[in-house]
């Protein structure tokens, strides 16, 4: 067997006896991903991007969707690049991550290219990442669905954003990061004697307040039974307070899974009971473009790009409702959230809902 060597490998990171190159797993599931989001904090623009490594399919790929609130259209790009074992190298097409200070700070930028989203911006952390991991087992008990660590973490960033020839700079935008590793759906690779998972409802919200962050984790099976709660707050008079309790009420347009509001009430482990509620403040985000939902993450594609953009502003719900992708693939709902005390802030409200979930049909 052909050692592969990395510059990983001179590290003392071993997970087991192969070398870096190799998972301690065959599971062709197995990936690495970070994700971050970029938005001002007025509402303006928002932009998913991200990049995930896939060492038992010798895949690594990036993406990029951006919108912005004055024009109803959706930007997408994704590329895509053969790893050959290496994970050192961050880069795929024109997007480029390092690491500036682990945990800290972040550099990614984004040069030309034909799918009308540019960048160059570095993220600094502004509290300590909530830790969380995800497990779902076939829903039979039999086999795994999701085994994967998670962190989320609040970050600020300076630099510019270039969305359909507008340029937006600055050096207090918004977001959050996340990373996450293990097994996960993958596109184009079967489920292990055809697995299904009772999960039929998953909650990721984070808004972005001035003196503090939030973060909620939230997945129910059809019925609306609470598989998972996580989360809680960063920064400001109630930091390091974790969710026990949630309650929520969404609003979508009739038999769709298009976004209309919501609120949630939250009760935390000193028993306060904290009220968020939500409006879309833009457009979009649907992460469908950027190869969620079983398009394209994890395919062996080789060295290649894609996008394409989408009209947000159709009359169409049909045509709205295909970027949801049946409830496969998340909308990362840019939100304007509202607390009990008035205090204003932005954030994502990211949920996927399968058709068979019974509380919002």
């Amino acid at each position: 067997m052909e050692a592969m060597l990395t510059d990983l490998d001179d590290l003392l990171v071993h997970q087991s006896p192969r070398t870096i190159a190799y998972p301690a797993t065959t599971d062709l599931r197995f990936f690495e991903r970070f994700y971050f989001n970029v938005h001002d904090r007025a509402g303006e623009f928002s932009v998913s991007m991200g990049l995930g490594a896939y060492p038992n399919m010798n895949s690594m790929d990036g993406f990029t969707c951006a919108i912005r609130k004055d024009e109803n259209k959706q930007y997408n790009a994704r590329f895509f690049r053969e790893l050959r074992g290496d994970r050192t190298s961050t880069k795929v097409g024109p997007m480029k991550f390092e690491i500036l200070e682990p945990m800290r700070r972040w550099r990614m930028s984004m040069g030309s290219n034909p799918y009308g989203v540019e960048f160059d911006l570095e993220m600094q952390a502004r509290f300590e990442p909530w830790e969380t991991h995800v497990y779902h087992p076939h829903a039979e008990g039999v086999g795994v669905i999701f085994d994967m660590g998670h962190f989320v973490q609040s970050c600020s960033y300076s630099g510019w954003m270039k969305i359909g020839g507008l340029t937006y700079e600055g050096d207090d935008f918004l977001g959050v990061r996340d990373r996450s590793w293990g097994v996960r759906p993958l596109a184009g690779i079967p489920q292990p004697g055809n697995a299904t998972i009772r999960r039929a409802m998953h909650f990721w919200w984070n808004p972005q307040f001035a003196d503090s962050s939030y973060f909620i984790y939230n997945n129910e099976d059809p019925e609306g039974n609470r598989m998972k709660l996580d989360g809680g707050i960063a920064g400001g008079k109630f930091d390091g307070r974790t969710w026990v309790d949630m309650e929520h009420t969404l609003e979508f347009e009739p038999g769709t899974q298009l976004f209309r509001g919501g609120s949630v009430k939250l009760t935390d482990d000193r028993g306060d009971v904290h009220n968020l509620t939500v409006e879309p403040a833009l457009p979009g985000l649907y992460l469908l473009g950027g190869g969620y939902g079983g398009l394209s993450q994890g395919k062996f594609m080789g060295d290649h790009a894609e996008g394409e953009s989408w009209d947000l502003g159709s009359a169409s719900v049909e045509e709205l409702s295909r970027y949801v992708n049946g409830g496969q693939s998340p909308t990362d709902k840019p939100g304007l959230f509202t607390r009990d005390d008035g205090e204003k802030g932005y954030g994502m409200a990211e949920f996927s809902l399968r058709p068979d979930y019974q509380r919002y049909p």
